[in-house]
């Protein structure tokens, strides 16, 4: 039997390992992303609103539970009068700074609901997300799923609602991934200014687990942010009249905000440099390899790469340009059922390429290097051959 050390261990202990259930899963989430925060040196608050069903049915009780210590870290629980109720009051919390003086350097919120409250409250979603997320700010989103009816009248499965209203999904399997992929949540909902979803399926929320609390388990990388050789900074759209600004915000959601938070799904940068590529990324995917290695520089040691880490059944996609032979090891390869396309950039592809550029879908500005006029070209091909000392990615030669 557990005591009452050991319960208040699993909400404050901040190294080693604790066992806890799904739903006290996400009240540690709230505490987790304060502390978090205060270890960048920011005084953040987080309000925290919904409406009870499953499988978060026992969330607000679990919340009312722990609200002195919630209180000790400037968390603020209210359970709603409904889901949509709820969400507008989360909505709220980020545009704080825009009242009286601030006691704080952000707030973070949390709005809770199960997928028939998501349903019910998609205009007051959609209104939250498209207005986006103030400084030092984010949402999550809970949603409770029950598919296979456990406790609901019907099955339920809330990723399409939530891409209607758009808002990036997340999908804990477990309590580490509830704790991990909620502190990424916010991080990517505070970068991209977006909302994010984390769909609770009952299995979850209802199951128990050990997870690591150490703080150093988590690295936060921020992607790249660049747009037309601009630094991407989320700006909120306050106007109520979103009549006038409705356009300017659509587009700001999904030409920049979704494309940053997107971009949050590279979650591990790995250097070849230190010639132990490879083992890094069979440790990152558990001795497993990659479904697709992409071999874009043409080389024989990047081919080398993608050959060690292509998974069984994988595709080795070569791009690159080689002007040397490579070495094809069918001898530990020939069992693996893994295939190899090559394919350069032709007529057939260069108008749907041209079409990805126009409409913003790709940003090719983050790959440019070097630019030069025509009476520069011999330059330009000097810099382009000269890859390993310039450090050219791509060379632009304009007239």
């Amino acid at each position: 039997m557990s005591s009452k050390q050991d319960i208040g261990n699993t909400f404050t202990r901040e190294s080693g390992e604790i066992h806890l259930g799904g739903i006290d899963a996400l009240v540690r989430l709230t505490l987790d992303q304060v502390r978090t925060d205060a270890r960048r040196g920011l005084k953040t608050g987080m309000f925290v609103s919904g409406y009870r069903g499953s499988p978060v049915g026992m969330l607000d009780a679990a919340l009312i539970k722990q609200q002195k210590l919630l209180l000790e870290h400037h968390i603020k629980f209210v359970d709603g009068l409904n889901e949509d109720l709820a969400a507008t009051a989360v909505w709220g919390t980020q545009m704080m700074h825009t009242v009286g003086k601030q006691k704080f350097d952000g707030v973070t919120g949390m709005w809770y609901g199960k997928a028939p409250g998501v349903d019910r409250s998609g205009d007051a979603l959609k209104h939250a997300n498209y207005t986006g997320i103030g400084k030092n700010g984010g949402v999550l989103a809970i949603v409770g799923d029950d598919p296979s009816c456990k406790s609901s009248s019907l099955c339920s499965q809330s990723e399409p609602m939530l891409f209607h209203v758009g808002i990036p999904s997340l999908y804990p399997a477990n309590v580490q991934e509830i704790l991990d992929y909620g502190l990424h949540g916010y991080n990517m909902s505070r970068n991209a200014g977006v909302w994010v979803g984390m769909k609770i399926v009952t299995n979850v929320a209802d199951g128990t687990g050990t997870a690591s609390v150490d703080p150093s388990r988590l690295n936060f990388v921020t992607p790249d942010m660049m747009f037309d050789g601009q630094k991407f900074t989320p700006n909120m759209n306050l106007g109520m009249n979103v009549r006038v600004e409705a356009l300017e915000m659509e587009q700001s959601l999904y030409t920049r905000r979704l494309e940053v938070a997107k971009r949050f799904g590279a979650t591990d940068l790995v250097n070849s440099a230190d010639g132990k590529a490879a083992d890094t990324v069979k440790t990152l995917t558990e001795g497993r390899g990659v479904d697709t290695a992409i071999e874009a520089v043409g080389i024989p040691a990047t081919f080398g790469i993608c050959e060690n880490i292509v998974a069984a059944g994988g595709i080795i996609a070569n791009v690159g340009v080689h002007g040397t032979k490579v070495d094809l090891h069918l001898e530990t390869l020939w069992a693996h059922n893994i295939s190899i396309t090559t394919r350069l950039v032709d007529t057939a592809t260069t108008g749907m390429l041209l079409k990805t550029v126009q409409s913003k879908a790709l940003d090719p500005s983050v790959l440019i290097t070097h630019r030069f006029t025509l009476d520069q070209a011999l330059d330009a091909y000097e810099t382009f051959a000269g890859a390993a000392k310039s450090k050219a990615l791509k060379v632009i030669i304009a007239a």
